[in-house]
């Protein structure tokens, strides 16, 4: 149960950390999107553009992550007979791959919703009144 916990705050974190990316970047993207929107750029592609942009990067660490997790527990798992005086009950254990694909799963559904939020908030923010001002 605690790990599962824990494995909620993380996925919690990672589209905290996303969403927060996304706004620190918001308006330099903004002042680029209003210029978009000036020459003609329609609103639901410039939201797909950023969703795709934030999926793949997302996704990309998704996959990365859970090919790493998976690798270590089955490096950790093949060490542990020797630390445990060579029992072989432990052998048992292994990579539970459908919880492992269902926790990346969620992990990317979750990435698909704050990107989704993302995307949506800094297109909302480009305002073609941003190209008047001086880019920071």
């Amino acid at each position: 149960v605690l790990s599962l916990v824990a494995a909620v705050a993380a996925l919690l974190a990672g589209g905290g950390a996303l969403l927060a990316s996304t706004y620190l970047g918001g308006r330099r993207r903004a002042y680029e999107l209003a210029a978009a929107r000036l020459l003609g750029a329609r609103r639901s592609s410039l939201v797909a553009a950023g969703r795709v942009e934030q999926l793949v990067l997302v996704l990309l660490g998704v996959v990365v992550g859970a090919a790493t997790g998976a690798a270590a527990t089955w490096l950790v798992l093949d060490a542990l007979p020797a630390v445990t005086g060579g029992s072989e009950a432990i052998r048992e254990y292994g990579v539970r791959w459908p919880l492992l694909l269902a926790v990346a799963g969620t992990a990317a559904l979750v990435a698909a919703a704050f990107s989704e939020l993302g995307a949506r908030r800094v297109v909302a923010a480009a305002d073609t009144s941003l190209l008047r001002q001086v880019q920071a």
